[in-house]
């Protein structure tokens, strides 16, 4: 065998699409809501919970299958978020604190 044979390995020569296949995947608004709601009192659920409140209610259009397959699948695989979601739920349900925007926007638990 010739080292100074050079056949093949022509990966090199291409390298755009080895780039392409080694990227992390797009992820769409809807994901990352999703991603949020399982991942939720995995480092401080006391302070996720308004800022996750606030990402649901502003997320435009309001999407109830998807926040409730999120709620289901973190429910499921994660049974001692439990309390987590039930406070997150509650927060949902009650009507916005700001007077203006309560005539605007439904609350998502009473849609």
């Amino acid at each position: 065998m010739s080292y100074n044979d050079r056949r093949g390995g022509y990966r090199r020569r291409h390298r755009d699409d080895w780039d392409d296949r080694r990227r992390e995947p797009f992820e769409t608004p809807e994901d990352k809501l999703k991603i949020a709601i399982i991942k939720l009192g995995e480092v401080d659920a006391i302070e996720e919970l308004p800022r996750l409140q606030k990402q649901i209610q502003e997320f435009v259009p309001v999407n109830v299958p998807l926040v409730s397959e999120a709620f289901r699948i973190g429910v499921t695989e994660q049974p001692y978020k439990i309390p987590y979601y039930a406070a997150l739920l509650q927060l949902l349900y009650q009507p916005p604190s700001d007077a203006t925007d309560a005539e605007d926007k439904p609350v998502l638990g009473r849609l």
